[in-house]
């Protein structure tokens, strides 16, 4: 019989929720913690203003409009810090999102391959470019699966969030030009070259669901079974999968 892999119904909506879930902790549990920094920002300012009110400043050559302006000041500050705080949140889950979906490629290759084949898992492929040389040896024509261009696309914004400006970001403007964040036509990711420290990408709570959908119908529309006609391919790419060694 020839070697195979299967992907079972259960294991498919396991797949499935575990994506679904990830999404849903996002939307319902995290960002609500950043939904009022409005109303956070203006209470930081009052409460310095009260607390600055305490103070008996006869003695010095300050009027309460100075103190009400440093308030004002604190509360924009107090602002950029939540929001910023509000869009790294959402940068990582998105890496987090692909980094799950290759995690379950992952596992998922182990089980099957496994049933054919001794290698160290522990050593095994984490890379979604890997897992397609192993899935056309079982004829598995991926360009005709589902959600596949977009994960990809999410794969390049990962890279972008984790690194900043470089390769990656040059193939995202090339695919998801939407994705990257223009003031008066300047791009600043281009501008500031880092990722994580300015707003530069343009993500939020859609672009998680877009994506977190686009990795649902690739495991819908993955196929039930394929085979492999040419095991020595196999043997040999398992090969790679052993301790590295120490020179």
């Amino acid at each position: 019989m020839k070697p195979q892999v299967y992907l079972p119904h259960d294991f498919r909506q396991h797949f499935i929720s575990q994506i679904k879930r990830f999404v849903d902790i996002y939307s319902l549990k995290l960002k609500p913690v950043f939904t009022n920094i409005d109303i956070e920002a203006e209470e930081h300012a009052n409460h310095f203003f009260k607390e600055a009110l305490k103070y008996d400043y006869r003695d010095y050559s300050i009027e309460l409009s100075d103190i009400a302006d440093e308030a004002k000041d604190r509360a924009a500050k107090h602002w950029d810090m939540l929001n910023h705080g509000r869009y790294v949140l959402i940068a990582s889950w998105h890496v987090a999102l692909y980094e799950a979906f290759e995690q379950q490629m992952r596992s998922y290759l182990i089980r099957e391959l496994k049933h054919d084949y001794q290698f160290e898992s522990r050593y095994f492929f984490s890379y979604l470019k890997d897992f397609r040389e192993i899935f056309s040896k079982y004829g598995v024509n991926l360009e005709s699966i589902k959600g596949l261009e977009q994960i990809e696309q999410l794969g390049l914004l990962c890279n972008v969030i984790k690194h900043g400006d470089g390769g990656s970001a040059i193939q995202l403007r090339e695919k998801r030009p939407d994705l990257i964040k223009t003031i008066d036509d300047i791009e600043l990711l281009d501008f500031y070259g880092y990722s994580l420290f300015e707003e530069v990408l343009e993500i939020g709570e859609f672009t998680l669901m877009e994506f977190g959908n686009a990795i649902v119908s690739f495991w819908e529309s993955f196929p039930e079974r394929s085979f492999c006609d040419d095991t020595d391919s196999i043997k040999q790419l398992l090969k790679k999968c052993r301790a590295p060694r120490h020179y």
